[in-house]
């Protein structure tokens, strides 16, 4: 009988087993100066990368001053990633400054097929255009989403998250996201 192994080995996934935190900043839910402040003492506590985006629509003057005032506090840490994970196709930022890359996803895994309706090739390929355009890093990122239904991703987007109470959704799970690995994708986001 052939050796059964577990897809997700970090032998057969080729990366290290190492846990590093990060952050997501979701503009509306604070003020630019309080998200700098939180970002802050995450770092001062060890945190190692910042995300920035979530709940869809938001007014891009608030969005631009939360990146400038995140991206104020990183710069004393050169080593600390700042990734934009928008929520919109309007949360892409106007200048690279201060930014690591984009997360622009390249397909949500989630309970319904509802992703091509939600965020189109033509949106896809709109934001890969106009990160290269201003220079910034496009991020191919498989979005997972297996957590609250209630989520803002589940209410702006219609895609429900994965049951992993089943196994065979499970090994559905890990099979396709070794394609996507396969594939060359840049970033696994699970929510």
């Amino acid at each position: 009988m052939a050796e059964q192994r577990f897809p997700f080995s970090a032998e057969v996934l080729h990366f290290s087993r190492k846990t590093e935190l990060s952050m997501i900043v979701d503009p509306p839910k604070q003020s630019p100066e309080i998200a700098a402040e939180r970002v802050h003492k995450f770092l001062e506590s060890g945190g190692k990368a910042i995300l920035i985006g979530g709940s869809g629509t938001i007014d891009r003057s608030l969005f631009e001053k939360t990146i400038e005032s995140i991206t104020g506090v990183t710069a004393l840490k050169h080593s600390v990633p700042v990734w934009i994970l928008p929520g919109h196709i309007d949360q892409i930022p106007q200048s690279r400054k201060g930014i690591s890359g984009v997360l622009n996803y390249e397909y949500i895994m989630g309970s319904n097929n509802k992703f091509e309706d939600v965020y189109s090739t033509s949106a896809r390929e709109y934001v890969a255009k106009t990160l290269a355009e201003r220079q910034i890093p496009n991020i191919s990122t498989l979005y997972i989403l297996c957590g609250d239904p209630n989520a803002s991703v589940s209410k702006t987007s219609g895609i429900l998250p994965l049951n992993l109470g089943s196994s065979e959704i499970k090994n559905q799970l890990l099979n396709e996201t070794r394609l996507w690995l396969e594939r060359k994708i840049n970033c696994v986001f699970f929510e």
